[in-house]
């Protein structure tokens, strides 16, 4: 099963249709780059305050971004954790990146998330999507948000997920996003074989998942 990169992150590519994220994913640099202001358009990209020579830079970056993630969710499917973590870890997914060239009332329009805590829906808590990875520095540390990974395809309740959503570590965030990219965490075990579980073992800041072949599943990322 393919996952679609928007399970990862969140770009401007994503407000193509499926056949303009095809020609723009196939497009050379040099065909986005004359075609600029077409394609900044589509983006939903502010065309009225920038140059064309500032909107062509723009948009070749947005290419750029949208291959690397369609390549780092090719290596997820050949399951290649390090070159997956080698692409996500680029700059140009920080959240300042992806929004640079999006019109202001655009950079709000994606469905927050409901994350249940309870199975009632007073303890729903709503927190928002984002393009590009929001990042932040905490006691000298630079945290990523990542959200919950959820156990059931709709979750009513805390138990239904493991993790909650929260600034973490670099680490912790790529091996969310790894569990997601494979599908979830029962696709996860499988991929490993019949006998495998997730295990996690308690760091200074996270919890790390590690693949093992005899072990049961504890504690929670």
């Amino acid at each position: 099963m393919h996952v679609h990169g928007c399970r990862i992150v969140f770009l401007a590519s994503d407000f193509l249709c499926a056949s303009c994220q095809c020609s723009f994913l196939r497009a050379t640099p040099d065909a986005v780059a004359t075609n600029a202001r077409e394609w900044a358009l589509r983006l939903q990209f502010d065309v009225s305050t920038k140059s064309d020579e500032v909107l062509r830079k723009l948009v070749v970056a947005e290419h750029d971004r949208f291959f690397l993630r369609e390549t780092a969710m090719r290596y997820a499917d050949v399951q290649d954790y390090e070159k997956f973590c080698e692409i996500l870890t680029e700059d140009c997914f920080s959240h300042q990146q992806a929004v640079e060239g999006l019109r202001h009332e655009q950079r709000h329009v994606l469905e927050p998330y409901v994350y249940n805590r309870f199975p009632c829906a007073s303890e729903e808590y709503l927190f928002e999507r984002s393009f590009g990875i929001r990042k932040m520095m905490c006691d000298g540390s630079l945290l990523w948000f990542a959200g919950p990974l959820e156990r059931e395809a709709v979750p009513t309740s805390w138990k239904d997920y493991t993790g909650q959503p929260r600034y973490c570590s670099q680490e912790l965030w790529l091996l969310r996003a790894w569990v997601v990219a494979l599908g979830g965490l029962s696709k996860v075990e499988t991929l490993v074989g019949t006998d495998a579980r997730l295990i996690f073992h308690r760091t200074k800041s996270c919890w790390l998942v590690c693949i093992t072949w005899s072990f049961s599943t504890s504690g929670s990322i």
